[in-house]
């Protein structure tokens, strides 16, 4: 029986290139999946951060003065974990400037807290612990009774306070979300008065 021959032709044109084709396919797919991991999961870390600098920042004012910007500046430094540039890490576009500091006093003939304006501040921690002393309720003479810290868009005063849109790392990825404003309230501490300090006017 006459042995059969087998003839390998050559490859026809039309499958050169399929190899790099279908690999370009799948690692775009896949470059997409991981990307989209990566960022999810700086977004679930941004999310619970941004609770835990809230509460750093609200601790530490309770005990600044309310009247030494460079000191709450300084706090909120601390608070993002960068006493240096203020730059949350992995955390654009958060800064020191995103963390606003409030104070609170209790509402008249109520038990709600409400924000006091920076006009109507105590004119120093010895006098706003005499007002507290005096009159916790007073109309006329503000008592700090609370401190709060939130996350706002920067440059923002008053009731407004924008939640920071979130920003990607990765071009090819897009998360529409607002990250949480995170607020974090606690009771006045010493904000800054020292034993002996005199009231001011």
């Amino acid at each position: 029986m006459p042995a059969t021959k087998f003839y390998r032709g050559k490859p026809r044109r039309n499958q050169e290139g399929v190899a790099a084709v279908e690999f370009a396919l799948v690692i775009i797919v896949f470059l997409l999946v991981v990307f989209g991991i990566l960022e999810f999961a700086r977004a679930l870390y941004m999310i619970n951060t941004l609770a835990e600098v809230t509460r750093r920042a609200a601790h530490s004012a309770a005990n600044i003065s309310f009247k030494d910007d460079d000191a709450l500046d300084l706090a909120r430094k601390h608070a993002v974990f960068d006493d240096v540039d203020g730059a949350l890490p992995f955390g654009v576009p958060i800064t020191y400037r995103n963390i606003r500091i409030e104070y609170l006093k209790l509402r008249y003939k109520s038990p709600e807290l409400e924000i006091i304006t920076s006009a109507a501040l105590p004119t120093c921690p010895a006098r706003n612990r005499l007002n507290c002393m005096k009159d916790p309720n007073s109309t006329t003479e503000t008592c700090i009774r609370a401190v709060q810290a939130r996350i706002c868009q920067e440059g923002q005063n008053g009731d407004t306070c924008t939640p920071v849109q979130y920003q990607t790392i990765f071009p090819l990825i897009s998360l529409p979300i607002s990250l949480p404003t995170s607020l974090t309230t606690v009771p006045a501490e010493t904000l800054g008065y020292r034993t002996g300090d005199i009231p001011c006017p």
